[in-house]
């Protein structure tokens, strides 16, 4: 049965995304609660031993700067380590290496290349890894102690925003489905919710996680599901299984 999906990520992830549920047969709601912005940090110059990407928000920034052309460069011939199976298309996308370490989530990430270095040593170049400034996990904390050498670029902020009241209430009263990716949006999004919509149209909602981290956010509410795959194209799938947690 078809769903009418409420996205609240930014763009352009929002219109990927919405296109994916038109194509799978769903409505997609597009309301935004946080815009990407580009913290104008420079991608230095080095001598990297591979490239960490936790998501597509940092080449969607990095792809839109005049200097894309020479950032690219510098990475195009570097190991592609990142998070989701999205993040590695993306990555694909922009002209870079196919990555060879995919995981679920930036632990899960952290751990595999902990692995590699257990294997290889941790060799003498960092990791680059091109990062939010408002980000949830410490790659350096589990690095450091391994002896594995990380420089973190902040060149993106995923800044919180919120629509007219109008907007959210109409966009809730549509849906019937919530995708949810991080725990911060998360919450932000049960924030806009409970101070401007009503509680039978939050109950009556579908909320999708990406991952249990997540849903851990929505715990208390009826309906919950969580990507069996910890990516989008689980979420979609539980969309049609409908299988609450």
């Amino acid at each position: 049965m078809p769903a009418r999906v409420l996205l609240t990520r930014h763009e352009p992830a929002a219109v990927r995304t919405a296109a994916k549920l038109r194509a799978a047969g769903h409505e997609p709601i597009v309301l935004p609660c946080s815009r990407l912005e580009d913290t104008g940090t420079p991608v230095p110059p080095g001598r990297w031993a591979a490239l960490i990407l936790t998501s597509t928000a940092a080449l969607d920034v990095l792809r839109t700067r005049a200097q894309w052309a020479q950032i690219r460069e510098r990475l195009e011939q570097l190991p592609v380590w990142v998070v989701g199976r999205l993040t590695a298309k993306a990555a694909l996308d922009a002209g870079l290496r196919e990555p060879d370490l995919v995981a679920y989530d930036a632990a899960g990430l952290a751990e595999q290349v902990v692995g590699r270095a257990a294997g290889d040593g941790p060799g003498s170049r960092p990791i680059l890894y091109l990062a939010a400034s408002d980000r949830s996990f410490d790659f350096d904390e589990v690095f450091r102690p391994q002896g594995i050498s990380l420089e973190t670029v902040e060149v993106y902020r995923n800044r919180l925003v919120v629509p007219p009241a109008e907007e959210i209430r109409r966009a809730v009263g549509a849906a019937d489905t919530a995708f949810l990716y991080s725990r911060r949006t998360a919450s932000h999004l049960i924030e806009l919710l409970q101070r401007y919509t009503r509680a039978d149209d939050v109950s009556a909602l579908h909320f999708v996680a990406i991952s249990p981290a997540v849903a851990d956010v929505v715990a208390s509410m009826p309906n919950v599901s969580i990507a069996a795959g910890k990516d989008e194209e689980e979420m979609i799938n539980a969309i049609e299984t409908d299988e609450p947690r």
